[in-house]
C-alpha cells in the first residue's frame, strides 16, 4: 500500500468493527490531504537508542539519544529522574549534546544497587522545561510540541533472556496456571520471587503473572483468564527484577472460532467468521478414528462470514474447524 502526500487528494474510508460475538457496526469517514506547513510537526524520539541498560555495580552507562524532526527544527533534549531516589543515586550522570544527539553517562553512586528511572524528553521549543516543570495547564497554555520516552537503568542487576509461549484456548472457558514465557537472568538459582511479570492479554484486560522455576531452572510465567470471543490476541508479557533490568515478549493466544452448520435438502451449509480465513472444515465418520478429511470446495465469502456448502447423504457425519 503506497499513499500520497500530495495536497487535495481524498479518499473515503470504510471502518466495520466486529467484535466476534454478532455485534458488528460499520461507519466511514471522509479525508482529505492538506499541507502542514503551517503546522508545527511533533518530533520523535528514535526507538531503541537506549539500549545498554544494566551494568554492575559501580559500573556506568552510556547511551545516545537521537530525534527526528519533519520541520527541520532543532531538537532540545530534557531529562528527569523520575524519583528522589533515583535522583539521589545518580546525581553525578553527565549529559553531552553533540551535532544534534544527546549523550548520557549515568554514573550510579558507590556500591548502589537497585533501579534508576529517568524520563527523556524532546521538543523543538527551546523553553519546553518551563511548562513541564510548572505543570502548566495545556487548555490554558499550550504545550509546544514534544516526545517522551521512560526508561529503567538497573545497577547491579543482569540482563534478562526471555522466551514467548503460544497457546490455544477456548472462548468462554476460563483457564489457569497457562505457560506464557521462559527467561533467565544469568544467575543460577536466583529466587523466582525476585521478578514480577505484567500481562496484557490483548482484548482490553490486564492482570498479573506468577513466576515459578521448572526442573530445567529456567523461570516461567503462568497466567489465568477468560477469553469470551474467538480471535488471535496478541499476549503482552513484561518482565521485571526486583534491581530493575526489564525484558517484554509477546505470545499469541489463538481462540478457534466456532463453526455453524445448517442443513439444506442433501447439502451441508457452514459458517464461520470471515476474519479466520486459516482454518478449514474437516470431517470424520467415527470419532474412534482420527482420519479427519478436509473439505476440498472453496468457501466464499457471506457477509462478515465464510459460508462452504457441501453435498452429502451420509446419516452421521462430525466436523470440526482445523486451522
Amino acid at each position: 500500500l503506497t499513499g500520497t502526500n500530495q495536497p487535495g487528494i481524498v479518499s473515503t474510508n470504510q471502518i466495520i468493527a466486529d467484535d466476534g460475538a454478532g455485534g458488528r457496526a460499520t461507519n466511514a469517514f471522509t479525508a482529505t490531504i492538506v499541507s502542514d506547513a503551517a503546522n508545527n510537526s511533533q518530533p520523535i524520539l528514535y526507538p531503541d537508542t537506549l539500549t545498554n541498560l544494566v551494568a554492575a555495580v559501580n559500573g556506568r552507562l552510556t547511551n545516545y539519544i537521537s530525534a527526528l524532526d519533519l520541520d527541520g527544527n532543532t531538537n532540545y533534549f530534557f531529562t528527569y529522574f523520575y524519583d528522589y531516589a533515583s535522583y539521589v543515586n545518580a546525581s553525578n550522570t553527565v549529559y553531552v549534546i553533540t551535532n544534534g544527539q544527546m549523550k548520557i553517562s549515568l554514573i550510579p553512586a558507590t556500591g548502589y544497587a537497585g533501579p534508576i528511572r529517568m524520563s527523556f524528553f524532546v521538543s523543538s521549543a527551546a523553553n519546553w522545561s518551563v511548562y513541564y516543570e510548572n505543570n502548566l495547564d495545556p487548555n490554558i497554555y499550550p504545550w509546544p510540541p514534544y516526545d517522551a520516552r521512560a526508561i529503567t537503568f538497573a545497577i547491579g542487576d543482569t540482563k534478562l533472556s526471555a522466551f514467548a509461549s503460544n497457546f490455544t484456548a477456548r472462548a468462554g472457558i476460563p483457564f489457569t496456571n497457562q505457560l506464557l514465557a521462559t527467561f533467565t537472568n544469568g544467575v543460577p538459582n536466583s529466587a523466582a520471587t525476585n521478578f514480577t511479570a505484567f500481562i496484557n492479554w490483548g482484548d482490553n484486560s490486564t492482570n498479573s503473572g506468577t513466576i515459578q522455576t521448572n526442573v530445567s531452572g529456567r523461570k516461567e510465567v503462568r497466567g489465568a483468564h477468560t477469553y469470551f470471543t474467538p480471535g488471535v490476541f496478541p499476549v503482552y508479557v513484561t518482565l521485571q527484577s526486583r534491581l530493575g533490568a526489564e525484558s517484554n515478549v509477546i505470545a499469541v493466544a489463538t481462540v478457534p472460532p466456532a463453526v455453524g452448520l445448517t442443513r439444506s435438502n442433501t447439502n451441508n451449509v457452514f459458517r464461520w467468521p470471515a476474519w479466520a480465513d486459516s482454518y478449514q472444515v474437516q470431517s470424520l465418520t467415527n470419532l474412534t478414528s482420527t482420519n479427519w478429511l478436509t473439505l476440498t470446495n472453496a468457501p466464499t465469502p457471506g457477509g462478515y462470514d465464510y459460508v462452504l456448502t457441501n453435498a452429502s447423504t451420509q446419516t452421521s457425519l462430525f466436523f470440526r474447524l482445523r486451522k
